[in-house]
């Protein structure tokens, strides 16, 4: 399986009634600014099914205006300028793909507004996987991102190439949390990490683990500190 790209990008959500649309298979689909209409990482499979499942990998949506919407009150609402996790997607009328929202359990996030118009619409921050097109998305080892969301977004504002790891949050500790797919032992174990600033590399640095599928340094993961892990998966 090959390394996605992990779309940063902050624009208005595809016009809705009550939806946060992130992908489509439609003839003539409807734009999308927020995704800038790139095609979703894992798109095969969610397209293949019309039920309410899991992400590849978890989208980081943090909305920055509710438009004339009630999404910040509807069914319990969502805060402005958070960071929010979603685990799930939707097809809907079986050509386009929504988020599934955590409080609703479906793709309702908002009962009312949201029209047609610019100035009435959704705006949102979004981290989410798209399918890399190119050689280098398929020959690159496999490439876990591990950062807080404001610092991943500050330091790759347009995206990179990599899965997000969503299971830890570098904070100086010696931590161990599971890599994003299973490791083989004889991959490149190796970790280019930002760090005020600056970018370093370490090699055979993470206590990769293959058995239980986990890494860990506190030093290279210390807070703020931005880190892409290298390794071989099955």
């Amino acid at each position: 399986m090959s390394n996605p790209f992990t779309l940063v990008h902050a624009d208005v959500c595809r016009a809705s009634t009550s939806t946060i649309f992130i992908d489509s298979i439609a003839a003539e689909p409807v734009n999308n600014p927020l995704t800038q209409n790139l095609p979703v990482y894992g798109r095969e499979q969610y397209f293949a099914n019309s039920l309410v499942q899991p992400l590849v990998q978890p989208v980081l949506i943090k909305f920055t205006s509710f438009g004339n919407t009630n999404l910040g009150s509807f069914a319990g609402g969502h805060q402005l300028g958070e960071w929010l996790q979603v685990n799930e997607c939707i097809v809907v009328g079986g050509e386009n793909l929504a988020l599934v929202n955590p409080n609703t359990g479906d793709d309702n996030w908002f009962s009312t507004g949201n029209t047609i118009s610019e100035h009435s619409q959704v705006t949102a921050h979004i981290m989410i996987a798209t399918i890399g097109e190119g050689e280098e998305f398929t020959a690159m080892p496999q490439m876990d991102v591990i950062a807080a969301p404001n610092q991943f977004a500050q330091t790759f504002p347009k995206g990179v190439m990599g899965r997000y790891n969503l299971n830890h949050v570098p904070d100086g500790s010696n931590t161990a949390f599971n890599l994003t797919r299973q490791a083989q032992a004889d991959g490149p174990n190796f970790c280019a990490y930002n760090q005020g600033g600056s970018w370093l590399d370490a090699t055979n640095a993470m206590n990769l683990n293959v058995a239980t599928n986990t890494i860990s340094n506190g030093q290279i993961l210390a807070p703020n500190n931005v880190a892409i892990y290298f390794y071989d998966a099955q």
